[in-house]
């Protein structure tokens, strides 16, 4: 069983391959590099622009200590993946899990947005404002977004204020409330200390 369908997958692959990183968002979210067809692969495209929004954010947090550890890229991946299936509330789009097809479009994602983030390669500000644009009345996607980021920062000891300073900040410009960035920070805290 898959989550998203072979088409979305070869779109996914070619984006990767021939797309500059700072439009790759862009193309998936404005320019619909891949064309739904029907209702269910209109459901495919959204979970999948949201999956990748989320891992863009979740690498860059991770890389702002100049290196992602291996913890850091299984905590990305893991929490984003199960943060998706079994707690984001509004998130019952598609009924499947993730299958090895689309676990593997999740590690290419993954090292595509690591190799452009760490080569220097990638604006933050640009997927922010796309995101404050798609989802300015979606507060529950923001907040999953700042918990996943928050998450990644609580995963490695190394240099977590740095990690944390730039979730506040990333909340803010997601014009996520003050009050509500704090318990989501809470809340990711608690997260990783009960998986220690």
């Amino acid at each position: 069983m898959a989550r998203w369908s072979e088409k979305l997958g070869n779109s996914v692959n070619f984006a990767i391959e021939k797309v500059d990183h700072d439009t790759f968002l862009e193309s998936f979210l404005k320019d619909r590099s891949f064309q739904p067809a029907n209702e269910q692969e209109r459901k495919e495209f959204e979970d999948f622009s949201f999956v990748s929004a989320a891992m863009a954010l979740a690498v860059y947090i991770a890389s702002k200590d100049e290196k992602i550890s291996h913890q850091e890229k299984e905590a990305i991946i893991d929490e984003l993946l199960y943060q998706i299936e079994y707690s984001f509330k509004e998130y019952e789009l598609l009924a499947e899990e993730f299958g090895v097809r689309d676990k593997r479009l999740v590690n290419m994602l993954y090292e595509s947005y690591k190799n452009k983030i760490t080569a220097g390669k990638y604006n933050v500000d640009n997927d922010i404002a796309l995101l404050n644009k798609y989802y300015e009345n979606n507060p529950y996607k923001k907040n999953y977004l700042i918990r996943l980021c928050y998450i990644v920062a609580f995963t490695e000891s190394r240099n977590v204020d740095k990690e944390l300073e730039m979730t506040g900040k990333l909340a803010g410009k997601l014009k996520v409330p003050k009050e509500e960035e704090l318990r989501l920070r809470k809340e990711a805290e608690s997260i990783v200390r009960e998986q220690k």
